[in-house]
């Protein structure tokens, strides 16, 4: 399984790499380095924060299903006040804080 992370957040990326590790994990800290990982590289997942500096992450739920029609994406945030609908309406498939899919990933 491959998993694309989009997030500005390099402890995050290595969170889930050290969690992921049996997995190809790829990293992008922006919009444009998401869209041309997926483009390349075609991953199962992905994991999209919803703030990345200056773009909303939400924005990259169409081009990704565009051009990964298949691929699992689940939002990301690291502030829990964000609607979890907005994510799935936009065409996620899940949406989680990052602060409980962190206990999750440490339960494991």
């Amino acid at each position: 399984m491959t998993v694309l992370v989009i997030d500005n957040d390099l402890l995050w990326h290595r969170c889930v790499r050290r969690h992921l590790r049996h997995h190809s994990v790829l990293s992008a800290g922006d919009p444009p380095t998401a869209l041309e990982l997926a483009k390349r590289r075609h991953p199962d997942v992905v994991l999209l924060e919803v703030i990345l500096g200056y773009w909303n992450g939400l924005d990259l739920i169409r081009p990704l299903r565009e051009i990964l029609p298949e691929a699992h994406i689940a939002v990301v945030s690291a502030l829990p006040r964000h609607d979890p609908r907005w994510a799935i309406g936009r065409g996620a498939d899940a949406y989680g804080e990052k602060a409980v899919v962190l206990r999750r990933m440490n339960l494991r």
